[in-house]
């Protein structure tokens, strides 16, 4: 499960960056801001479908007063709940067509006046860039974006946006495995959770779990870690943002197997289940299984570890999770 956690967390880097940023706007802008706010009720809820269908273009694009500012609005908001709906199905994005979408609105977008709703289309073209490999357009893009930020003091989406490059920082150093360099964020973690703390709960929600990850990992310490997953989870829950609450309970499980409180991970691999379960999360309808089928493997119960392990794969088959799928058989064949 390794390389699908990795590609989990890289995600969650590339869509962080656009959390609850909605402009202000005049005469038909106020329906347009309206029908946002709904969209992102109901991304809170992970209702994807009802998300998109409150910002449909259709329903505004033939009013006289519907404009290129109202017309990028739409499309980042609809960039984002599709960012949330891939990670949670595990459908993989389409940054060509992305692309396609965002680069007409360019010449619009550097003629606004909205400088939030300016730097949140940058950001949103600069983290397209960056999938593709583009670094250094992205750079830049994001560069000019955070210069507005902080030319308006918008400590919210500042937050949000340096919450996003410690994590992309974080990321890499995860992926090749430098434990060092992880080991060095963590006075910058501590930052920023003071900084988010201040102006936003998502970032902080967002620094503190990924800290916790740190002390999970790498400096194994387990209370410290279960300390930063609660309080992560309590911001998450207060917050109201069902997609990610699943994986937060499957961490509190997976610092208790490492703590022996078996019986504490199972409650939170289950609840962790149960709520994956109602929105359809694909990975983590599997993960909560696999990891208490494992419990009870280590401790020789065969029957048991094979009945969840055949939970595990029954989920994987139900969301075509390929990976999830194959672990659950190969576990499963360990227990005959």
């Amino acid at each position: 499960m390794k390389n699908f956690t990795l590609v989990i967390f890289f995600l969650l880097g590339q869509y962080f960056i656009l959390e609850a940023q909605i402009p202000d706007f005049d005469k038909l802008g106020s329906k347009v801001k309206q029908a946002i706010v709904f969209s992102e009720k109901a991304l809170f809820n992970a209702s994807f479908e009802k998300a998109i269908k409150k910002i449909e273009l259709s329903k505004f694009e033939n009013k006289d007063s519907f404009s290129d500012e109202h017309k990028i609005a739409l499309l980042l908001q609809k960039i984002r709940i599709e960012g949330y709906r891939n990670i949670l199905f595990l459908v993989r994005s389409n940054p060509e067509e992305r692309i396609n979408s965002l680069l007409p609105l360019l010449p619009a977008a550097n003629k606004l006046e909205n400088e939030e709703l300016k730097a949140k289309y940058l950001l949103a073209l600069a983290s397209t860039y960056r999938t593709i490999g583009k670094r250094d357009s992205s750079q830049i893009l994001e560069n000019e974006a955070m210069h507005l930020l902080q030319q308006s003091q918008n400590h919210e989406a500042l937050a949000n946006l340096k919450a996003n490059q410690i994590s992309r920082r974080h990321n890499g150093h995860l992926a090749k495995g430098e434990k060092e360099q992880i080991l060095a964020l963590i006075s910058s973690y501590q930052e920023e959770i003071n900084y988010s703390a201040r102006h936003s709960k998502f970032a902080q929600a967002y620094n503190t779990r990924h800290l916790a990850q740190i002390h999970r990992r790498q400096t194994l310490n387990y209370e410290e870690s279960l300390r930063l997953f609660k309080i992560s989870l309590a911001l998450r829950e207060e917050i109201g943002f069902k997609p990610f609450i699943p994986a937060s309970y499957s961490s509190l499980g997976d610092v208790y197997i490492k703590m022996e409180a078996y019986d504490l991970a199972i409650q939170a691999y289950l609840k962790s289940a149960k709520l994956a379960h109602k929105i359809s999360f694909a990975r983590y309808e599997s993960y909560p299984y696999l990891q208490i089928g494992d419990l009870y493997f280590q401790q020789g119960e065969m029957k048991k570890a094979r009945a969840f392990y055949k939970k595990a794969m029954k989920k994987a088959q139900k969301n075509g999770f390929s990976s999830g799928l194959e672990e659950a058989s190969e576990k499963i064949k360990k227990t005959m």
